[in-house]
């Protein structure tokens, strides 16, 4: 397993796996390290997909992870919320995560333990990266609100 920051750190040095999950319940870290990603690989609209689990068609992300990128070395394909996905299309995208494309980096994002949760990470390849972004403690979360703040210009005191 990595830590966010190790996975945030191959994105920045522009590594890719064929699947990265990011597990926890931590979303605004998740959706930072989404960012970093993006950032990192210049995604644009042909190249970068986003796909809410509950809305989504198994079949048609699967396709658009095996479609390489267009003008680019990589597509970079995210599902939201897979852990709430209904055990077929669970057990279709635990059939693609077990043997994935390179053609494209999918990303996926589960915020809590479940069925469907347990039967795609038990089927990710060595080379997948795994990470946990587990909820800040009190401290953790102001020094993360006060880099966002400074970021934006915003001092902050304790």
């Amino acid at each position: 397993m990595l830590s966010p920051s190790d996975l945030i750190r191959e994105w920045t040095g522009k590594k890719t796996r064929p699947v990265c999950c990011l597990t926890g319940e931590e979303r605004s870290l998740k959706d930072s390290a989404l960012r970093v990603l993006r950032e990192a690989f210049g995604a644009g609209a042909f190249n970068f997909s986003e796909y809410e689990a509950e809305t989504a068609d198994i079949g048609d992300l699967i396709s658009a992870a095996m479609t390489p990128g267009l003008m680019s070395d990589k597509r970079i394909i995210v599902l939201k919320g897979a852990e709430k996905l209904k055990k077929e299309p669970a057990a279709a995208l635990a059939d693609y995560v077990a043997s994935p494309s390179d053609a494209a980096m999918l990303v996926v994002l589960l915020d809590r333990k479940t069925d469907a949760a347990d039967l795609i990470i038990g089927r990710l390849t060595p080379g997948s990266g795994l990470a946990h972004f587990a909820p800040l403690e009190s401290a953790g979360a102001a020094g993360y609100a006060r880099g966002l703040l400074e970021k934006e210009g915003i001092t902050a005191s304790e």
